[in-house]
């Protein structure tokens, strides 16, 4: 992982357990066929406020607002197989930034007073600058391990958005756990590049593209240059809304590619591309806002995977490979439920998380694989509304593998809190 210190786990796993218990009865995660991470995205909003009103509840001048946004994790993973490795991450990240919209500063501007109600009515498009500081510290280490400036520039027309900077990434690309685990909100939570985005709610419509520098290289540099990024598109192409409930069919593509390399460094190290795809189906059934329903929602996903390493010299096991990924659960008043069901031949995604992959990632054995893996999941999720915009969030995610007939899990504790001048 990226720039991160792993701390090795005890054999006790007594929060493990305590975790367990305490997320199991009160789920209430809305999961559409992949692990909702919602509660963790990075989405950059332009004020939406009348000018009149822009400076209630706040002294900065219109045109600006400030965010404070904290994230507070705890990952435990007991794997004692080998391909996944078992670990803790535990500490906090701070994220604060101010933003800038030139276009409130001019309270004669007539046209953006009209529109100011709808953020998605930017008939001529808007511009936001955003700025800050991220800090990130690993507990039982005293010093930062992780300290970034943080730099966006976002312009926006309706549905569109470009983005150069720091991107609206890691979860919120939305991509499928095989091809980018959520553990990279703690190992590497910042991207930096570019980025273009539709997003219709009225059609149903979402497609992200991006690019993230990793890492630069100069000359006669001893590290390669890493670039990486991707395209995810989702289109909802059928809906039916009854009296007391809905459902929906949809589609979705992803991409992702990683290149390792570089023309002006001094080391040998071959070249490095590795492309991932993921195709499918997702179906939703959705109850209305009824308080005495049993069933609020249920859903199922199907999606087809795909890896292959178009390196010049090939370094890993395998050199290309597949799986199918297999979703269903459901949400009901006293809490939420969801399978998943891997089976993977020879496949591999460098971002991906590693329950998923048939390379090892264990730093104790040398090269081992599991060419046809095939696991089951079982995830129990929760999540409490403590403040506005204040959440502790709470999984546990404990799996079978079917080829040694073992179980191990995982739990997670999160904090996540966000406040600002803006409501």
């Amino acid at each position: 992982m990226f720039g991160i210190k792993y701390v090795l786990k005890e054999k006790s796993c007594f929060l493990s357990a305590f975790l367990f218990f305490l997320a199991f009865p009160l789920s209430t995660y809305p999961l559409w066929g992949q692990v909702e991470n919602h509660f963790f995205y990075d989405i950059s909003e332009f004020d939406t406020k009348k000018i009149q009103d822009s400076s209630l509840n706040t002294k900065l001048p219109a045109g600006m607002d400030w965010e404070l946004d904290y994230l507070g994790y705890n990952r435990n993973k007991e794997y004692f197989e080998a391909i996944a490795e078992g670990y803790t991450l535990f500490g906090h990240q701070i994220l604060m930034k101010v933003g800038l919209e030139p276009a409130r500063f001019s309270p004669q501007n007539q046209h953006f007073q009209k529109n100011s109600d709808d953020s998605l009515a930017f008939e001529r498009g808007r511009v936001r600058w955003e700025g800050g500081i991220f800090f990130n510290q690993d507990f039982g280490n005293p010093t930062l391990n992780q300290v970034q400036p943080f730099i966006r520039f976002l312009y926006q027309k309706k549905y569109f958005k470009f983005i150069f900077g720091n991107l609206e990434g890691q979860t919120a690309h939305r991509l499928l756990e095989p091809l980018q685990t959520y553990e990279r909100l703690q190992s590497r939570r910042l991207e930096t590049g570019f980025q273009a985005k539709w997003d219709n709610p009225k059609r149903g419509l979402f497609a992200d593209f991006w690019v993230d520098w990793v890492r630069m290289m100069v000359r006669f540099d001893n590290k390669q240059e890493r670039i990486q990024g991707g395209a995810v598109l989702e289109q909802r192409f059928f809906q039916k809304e009854l009296a007391t409930s809905k459902y929906s069919l949809s589609a979705s593509f992803q991409f992702t590619g990683q290149h390792r390399g570089g023309q002006i460094d001094t080391i040998p190290d071959p070249i490095s591309n590795l492309f991932n795809t993921a195709s499918g189906l997702q179906f939703l059934y959705e109850k209305k806002e009824m308080r005495h329903e049993i069933l609020k929602k249920a859903y199922f996903s199907a999606h087809f995977l795909t890896f292959i390493d178009y390196s010049p010299q090939k370094q890993l096991a395998f050199t290309q490979g597949q799986g199918w990924y297999l979703n269903a659960g459901a949400k009901t008043k006293w809490g939420e439920l969801m399978l998943s069901n891997w089976r993977g031949d020879g496949f591999f995604a460098p971002m991906g998380d590693e329950l998923f992959s048939s390379i090892s990632q264990l730093v104790t054995v040398q090269n081992p694989t599991e060419k046809n893996r095939h696991i089951l999941i079982i995830r129990i999720l929760n999540d409490f509304l403590l403040y506005k915009k204040t959440y502790l969030v709470l999984r546990t995610e404990p799996y079978y593998n079917f080829n040694t007939g073992r179980w191990n899990f995982s739990t997670g504790l999160y904090v996540r809190f966000k406040v600002g001048s803006k409501p």
